[in-house]
């Protein structure tokens, strides 16, 4: 009875000491989209053609109030996306402007991408209006 309490002590043990080792190396580190300028270079590592348009000296965009997307539109009229999966940022450059839903704090985006079907945009009522309104101007 002593030796398995000892093996369950040993176990627990190492399972924290695992569990430390991982947070001291970030190895649970959640991904978050810190600015619209990290979301254009995103956008731009994954496609180097795609270059983010400025507004007021600053990239053109949306970013998620939780920083888990941001929707950059690009020069030339095209429109990137970036979404924090996991511990990385994963980015898109959409051929058309995506359908959208409004969801009660934000939009959510219906993409014709199997690996990334919906993203959902944390985002102002007056925000998620603007949003919706430049969308539906583009071509």
């Amino acid at each position: 009875m002593l030796g398995q309490l000892a093996i369950l002590a040993g176990s627990f043990i190492a399972i924290v000491l695992l569990a430390l080792l991982c947070r001291v190396l970030g190895l649970g580190r959640v991904a978050t989209i810190e600015s619209l300028a990290a979301a254009g270079a995103a956008v731009r590592r994954h496609q180097l053609s795609f270059t983010p348009a400025m507004g007021d000296g600053q990239t053109a965009g949306v970013l998620a109030r939780d920083g888990k997307a941001a929707l950059v539109f690009g020069a030339d009229g095209r429109l990137g996306l970036v979404v924090a999966l996991g511990d990385r940022l994963v980015a898109r450059v959409l051929p058309r402007p995506p359908a959208v839903e409004t969801a009660t704090d934000g939009l959510t985006l219906r993409l014709d991408d199997i690996t990334l079907p919906r993203v959902h945009l944390a985002l102002t009522a007056a925000d998620a209006a603007a949003l919706t309104d430049r969308l539906g101007a583009l071509p």
